[in-house]
């Protein structure tokens, strides 16, 4: 985020949100960009738990198999012994 906010301060642009404009390059503005990227990291990390626990959950409860094969055992023994 200090990288984008940088390159934005570097290319003169600002912030326009909700009627007042935040500039990356004064101290008020540099607070509002580092708050917005710890928010965005912070939703990020908090669906990733999320999901891994539901993965967890879901494997353990038995619903999580796998992709279902597209062929049958018979067709698969029959495709290996052509081989």
């Amino acid at each position: 985020m200090h990288a984008i906010a940088s390159e934005l301060e570097a290319k003169g642009a600002r912030l326009a949100y909700d009627g007042s404009t935040h500039d990356p390059a004064d101290p008020a503005g540099k607070l509002f960009f580092t708050i917005l990227g710890a928010m965005a990291e912070f939703e990020a990390d908090l669906i990733r738990a999320r999901t891994r626990g539901g993965v967890a959950i879901a494997k353990a409860e038995g619903r999580m198999l796998g992709r279902t094969p597209k062929l049958s055992a018979l067709q698969r023994r029959r495709l290996l012994a052509d081989y």
